[in-house]
């Protein structure tokens, strides 16, 4: 296959992933080792950042800073559409995040020039828009949804189904878990600071997600109070950032639980927070589970989650994951100490996890689902232009 030349918009990407931006880098560097030349444009977070970089298998450049209200989010869309008109030269196809302002501004500005791909992982990804947005989304060559979920949703909107590609995500398999290698994790983690050591004989829980509100880790901390009275050893560790941090924090004193449950900050890379954990999980029952639930199965470790949807096909309750259908904290609670106490159930789960990712949710698998779709939608943009060509010139004589 020739080398693609691909553009990847996104709001979030390093080191300040959202969903989208974790499951592109694993899409880019996958997609680097295949000899195709990546350039994702995101949001300037920080003005001390550089704006252009090389990192995480993609050529990074960043436009404006990101937008906090309407006045800077137009601001940043005119910019997007002046980067994008002056830059489109550089590239074969462009990919977008969401079906929504992002998108638009991509079609509006350059439909007919390339082939432009909206990505939705989750119904989320399709916000309100206008109706201007809207129909000028619509205009995309292709969306590509995680499932069957979103793929309804998308329809609703009225995107036509045979454009609809179900893609679902991908990550790179970490190597398998052993003793060893969980030692090793937690010395480098240690190295960092005091908050993050841990003895060898600790039992390891980690959330790894945003703290809002809506992902219940208020549910999560009161869930492990009666696991830290019954075990000395365990600790739970909340890894992220987010509006709900000061009160995650009042919540853990009030319950007696500082020291116990940690908020560890956000982390660019969780491979060694997964190969130092014992457990993850995911304790919101309103939404999707986190994406970092694949990432912890590849990782070989065993994960608690709560509300499966038709999008998460990956997590199989009994075979490679614990579910816990009820809002009831005291089953979550049972669910977390039952891994923490029986290593023979987690290690079942973890290995039957991994062997699950690396038959069907490698990143590799996900490359080679969109390498497939980006050039059959290539080949279409370009007996597309051939015909135009014609069209406007049946002789094949220049006009001088």
């Amino acid at each position: 296959m020739n080398p693609m030349r691909i553009l990847i918009v996104t709001r979030h990407y390093w080191p300040w992933f959202d969903e989208a931006g974790r499951n592109w880098s694993h899409l880019a560097a996958e997609l680097k080792n295949r000899g195709h030349r990546i350039t994702v444009l995101t949001p300037l977070d920080h003005p001390d950042w550089p704006a252009k970089l090389i990192g995480r298998g993609a050529r990074i450049e960043r436009i404006e800073n990101r937008p906090h209200d309407r006045r800077s989010e137009k601001r940043f869309l005119k910019s997007l559409a002046t980067w994008l008109k002056r830059n489109s030269h550089r590239f074969d196809l462009i990919a977008v995040s969401g079906f929504a302002a992002d998108a638009a501004v991509v079609v509006h500005t350059l439909h007919g020039v390339l082939p432009i791909v909206p990505s939705l992982l989750s119904p989320n990804d399709l916000v309100e828009v206008t109706g201007r947005q809207q129909a000028q989304c619509l205009q995309a060559d292709a969306a590509i949804v995680a499932g069957p979920q979103t793929a309804e949703a998308l329809v609703a909107q009225q995107f036509s189904p045979e454009r609809i590609t179900p893609i679902p995500p991908g990550v790179p398999l970490s190597p398998p878990r052993t003793k060893t290698a969980r030692h090793e994790a937690r010395m480098a983690l240690a190295a960092i600071g005091p908050n993050f050591e841990t003895s060898p004989k600790d039992r390891l829980a980690v959330y790894c997600g945003p703290l809002t509100e809506e992902r219940q880790l208020d549910r999560l901390v009161a869930a492990f109070r009666p696991i830290a009275r019954k075990w000395s050893g365990t600790r739970l560790w909340l890894i992220g950032e987010g509006p709900q941090h000061e009160a995650i924090r009042q919540h853990i004193a009030a319950i007696g639980l500082v020291g116990r449950v940690r908020i560890m900050g956000q982390f660019d890379q969780l491979d060694t927070v997964l190969a130092a954990a014992d457990l993850l999980v995911d304790p919101s029952s309103t939404l999707s589970p986190l994406l970092v639930s694949l990432e912890a199965m590849a990782a070989g470790l065993p994960v608690v989650a709560c509300r499966p949807t038709a999008d998460r096909t990956w997590l199989e309750a009994g075979t490679n994951c614990l579910l816990v259908p009820s809002d009831e904290t005291s089953d979550l609670s049972e669910a977390i100490g039952s891994l923490l106490e029986n290593r023979k159930q987690a290690d079942q789960l973890g290995d039957a996890g991994r062997k699950r990712v690396e038959n069907d949710f490698s990143a590799a698998h996900m490359a080679d689902r969109y390498e497939t779709l980006f050039a059959e939608l290539l080949g279409l943009s370009i007996r597309t232009r051939r015909i135009a060509s014609h069209n406007a010139n049946p002789s094949g004589i220049e006009n001088s």
